[in-house]
């Protein structure tokens, strides 16, 4: 998996994730694109997709919306990046 331009092979990667209630899948995308494209992030997936996903600066983030809830994940090297960009996401919801 490659995480961006500018990193090694040397930098640690780290992983974000939280789970919140949502009041259902339709809400729950939107509410995930609005977030990523505030956010300026580039390379989204679909709308019509439960899995919502993009690239926010270096990082690379999903709303997977699922039933009543979404699983909010943001992968990157740093890891207060990945949690403060975690908490953003979440804090949509």
């Amino acid at each position: 998996m490659s995480f961006g331009a500018g990193l090694s092979a040397n930098d640690a990667p780290s992983l974000g994730l939280a789970q919140k209630a949502v009041e259902n899948n339709i809400t729950c995308r939107t509410k995930a694109r609005s977030k990523f494209k505030e956010l300026g992030a580039r390379d989204m997936s679909s709308p019509d997709a439960n899995s919502q996903w993009g690239t926010v600066s270096n990082m690379r983030v999903v709303a997977w919306c699922r039933g009543n809830q979404v699983v909010i994940g943001v992968s990157g090297h740093s890891y207060n990046s990945v949690n403060e960009l975690r908490d953003i996401i979440f804090d949509a919801y």
